[in-house]
């Protein structure tokens, strides 16, 4: 779990290396198209006018989707993220399906998530808060409690999550403290369901695979895992050439027919 003084490296990666990170992470990973069919379900039974928070939202591809696979559900979004160049792709995203008048409305809050729920506004507004692969570095210490206020009675979270198992998290504990001097610090869905207990909040957590394609990945970079996956699974392009070398050969060990799982958790709250 990331403690509150240290650097947060990964919101710093992804303002650095924004258009690098979108351009092949979201390619190469199969998860999406179960999370857009879990999405839709939720929005579905809902069954009214949605007021949604989007937290740690970025371009918002995936919630386009299952709006576009759910036309009768009419919603209201407010989305969160710290990158303004996130906030302005989302919203244009969302502003694309004006031809099929929704969403309502689309308002943003640029500040990092551990904040919303200071601002007292937000209590008990939402139907629905989403929290999709935006919680790694984040301060979870009695996070959840604080925002269970912001959602209106019946409301319900729903947060996407890398498990401890994935490939990509057995990477970066095998090779963080190398990279960083410290050990691995960043949340996975187990540290999730562990502070959910600590609180003594109900959730049911449902588990899922997916998989990296590195067939998809050589097609984009014949030296995507050195240019592409080493750096956004440490957060940093600063790497010493042993570690890079090490890591390199470390992930052909998690492949399997040019594939490697990267588990995921649906952990789902209702108020």
């Amino acid at each position: 779990m990331k403690a509150e003084n240290q650097p947060d490296r990964y919101e710093e990666f992804y303002r650095n290396d924004w258009a690098e990170v979108y351009g092949f992470w979201h390619k190469i990973i199969t998860r999406g198209e179960h999370q857009v069919r879990m999405l839709e379900d939720v929005l579905s039974k809902i069954g009214k006018e949605i007021n949604m928070l989007d937290v740690g939202c970025g371009q918002g591809d995936e919630v386009k989707e299952a709006l576009t696979r759910a036309p009768h559900v009419q919603v209201q979004i407010l989305a969160n993220d710290t990158s303004a160049e996130a906030l302005v792709r989302y919203t244009d995203n969302m502003l694309s399906m004006r031809t099929q008048n929704r969403p309502a409305h689309v308002g943003y809050i640029q500040d990092r998530l551990e904040n919303l729920p200071k601002r007292l506004i937000l209590t008990g507004t939402f139907d629905f808060i989403l929290f999709s692969h935006c919680l790694y570095s984040a301060n979870i210490n009695g996070l959840f409690n604080k925002y269970t206020k912001l959602l209106q009675d019946d409301g319900q979270m729903l947060i996407f999550l890398d498990s401890e198992n994935s490939g990509l998290k057995k990477l970066q504990k095998q090779f963080w403290r190398r990279v960083h001097g410290i050990p691995f610090d960043e949340n996975t869905a187990e540290t999730i369901v562990e502070e959910l207990n600590e609180q003594n909040i109900s959730y049911d957590a449902t588990p899922f695979s997916s998989f990296m394609d590195l067939d998809k990945l050589q097609e984009m970079d014949e030296d995507g895992i050195v240019k592409l996956i080493i750096p956004f699974a440490f957060r940093t392009q600063d790497l010493d050439k042993t570690v890079v070398e090490d890591a390199v050969a470390y992930v052909h060990t998690l492949e399997k027919d040019r594939m490697i799982e990267n588990n995921t958790y649906a952990i789902t709250i209702k108020k």
